[in-house]
């Protein structure tokens, strides 16, 4: 989905993708705000609310999260297409719908590199949003483990008895959901 914070929202049949307006809270419940023009929010404040969220801190020791890609040509973000996995189609639309940031859910750099170069799409990938002033910041674990987060979402699709942390952990002194078990009700 393409996050906009353009006044309008327009629907898109690529990728199966839809891309939403993003509207400033009203000043209060009685009093909406309108958009005449396009709003921007600098890189850095929009990364201090994605990790007021759910802090990177949060994420699982081997994972690769947060901003893992700082644009130097785009420090206002007007754009971001957010995705599960980055691949080259997808920074292709990205790109044609003018994002400045990609938020991708797995993150695009996990091993190091030792070398950029066109031979492979990762590459190619990083290559191209550097070239083209796209950021990327991935959530991944720190949006697993997170109270009411991906993994919390996907298990209320279930009838469950009960959930157990494969791994039990603390965040925020409530337990972690990084990883759980079901233990599911059935006909």
């Amino acid at each position: 989905a393409v996050v906009s914070t353009q006044s309008t929202g327009e629907k898109t049949k690529n990728s199966s993708l839809t891309a939403f307006a993003l509207r400033p809270p009203p000043r209060n419940k009685y009093t909406p705000v309108s958009l005449s023009r396009p709003l921007k929010m600098k890189l850095r404040t929009l990364v201090t609310k994605l990790e007021s969220f759910a802090p990177t801190k949060h994420a699982e020791s081997w994972d690769n999260v947060g901003l893992l890609l700082e644009s130097s040509s785009s420090p206002a973000v007007k754009k971001v297409l957010t995705t599960i996995d980055l691949t080259e189609p997808v920074l292709e639309e990205a790109k044609s719908k003018q994002c400045s940031m990609i938020l991708s859910y797995h993150p695009p750099i996990f091993s190091s590199f030792k070398r950029l170069t066109q031979d492979n799409a990762k590459s190619r990938i990083i290559i191209n949003c550097v070239v083209s002033g796209i950021s990327i910041y991935s959530p991944h674990t720190a949006w697993d483990s997170r109270n009411n987060g991906v993994n919390d979402w996907i298990v209320n699709c279930l009838s469950y008895k009960r959930k157990l942390p494969i791994t039990p952990a603390l965040i925020d002194g409530a337990p972690s959901t990084t990883c759980v078990i079901c233990l599911i009700t059935g006909p």
